[in-house]
C-alpha cells in the first residue's frame, strides 16, 4: 500500500489529448523543470482513444525513458495520479470527469485521507464559472483541491509552449501547480480566488 501512495504521489494525470491538449501535454513532457521530478510517471485519458495512442508512439519514439499509462476513465487516472491536469471542450465534460459515474471524484471516495489530501486538479477548459466553482467545492469536500487554469493562445500557443495561463484558487496550491504550468506557458498568473481564473480569461477574450 505505502509503494502504491508513492508511486500515486509520483504520477502526474492528463484527461483531454486533444487539438489543445496533446501538445499542452508534449510541453510538459519535453519542458518540465527540475521540480517536476525526472522520474515522473503520467497517467494518460481521453474518449477518443486514438488520441493517447498517438501520445504514447509519439513518446515511445522520441522519450522512451519516459513512464506513461494508457487510463480506462477518470476514476482510473484519480487512482493512479495525485496530480490531475484537465483540457475538455465544455462545461459538461467537466462535469463528466470530476463528477460523474466514472469520475475523479468517485476515485477520491476510495483513497484514504492523505491521498484525498494530497490530490491536486488543474482545470485548464474554458466554461462557466459556475460549473468550476461547483466541481472545486465538492472535490474540496473530499479534501483535494481544484484550480480554475483557463489558457489563452490557441493551438500555436500550446504547441509552442507560450501560452497564457490565468489561475484561480487556494495560493497555496497553486505554489504546488507552477511547476506543472510552467512548461506549457509563457506566462502563469494567479488571479485570486476560485473563478478568478476564469473571469481573467473571459475579460481578456
Amino acid at each position: 500500500m505505502a509503494s502504491d501512495a508513492a508511486d500515486r504521489t509520483n504520477t502526474i494525470g492528463f484527461i483531454g489529448l486533444g487539438a489543445m491538449g496533446n501538445h499542452m501535454f508534449n510541453n510538459l513532457v519535453n519542458r518540465s523543470t527540475a521540480k517536476v521530478d525526472s522520474s515522473a510517471k503520467y497517467a494518460l485519458f481521453d474518449v477518443n482513444d486514438a488520441a493517447v495512442e498517438s501520445v504514447i508512439q509519439r513518446h515511445q519514439k522520441d522519450n522512451p525513458a519516459v513512464s506513461l499509462h494508457k487510463c480506462s476513465s477518470p476514476y482510473d487516472v484519480a487512482q493512479k495520479a495525485s496530480t490531475i491536469i484537465t483540457m475538455v471542450p465544455t462545461g459538461r465534460h467537466v462535469e463528466d470527469v470530476y463528477l460523474g459515474d466514472s469520475s475523479v471524484i468517485r476515485a477520491l471516495e476510495t483513497l484514504d485521507e492523505q491521498q484525498r489530501s494530497s490530490t491536486l486538479c488543474l482545470e485548464q477548459s474554458t466554461i462557466e464559472q459556475s460549473i468550476s466553482r461547483s466541481v472545486a467545492l465538492k472535490l474540496r469536500e473530499t479534501g483535494a483541491d481544484l484550480l480554475d487554469a483557463p489558457v489563452s493562445g490557441g493551438v500555436i500557443g500550446a504547441r509552442d509552449g507560450t501560452l497564457a495561463i490565468m489561475v484561480g484558487g487556494n495560493r497555496r496550491s497553486f505554489e504546488r501547480a507552477v511547476p506543472y504550468l510552467q512548461p506549457m506557458a509563457r506566462n502563469v498568473t494567479y488571479c485570486g480566488d476560485l473563478g478568478a481564473g476564469l473571469a481573467a480569461k473571459i475579460s481578456n477574450k
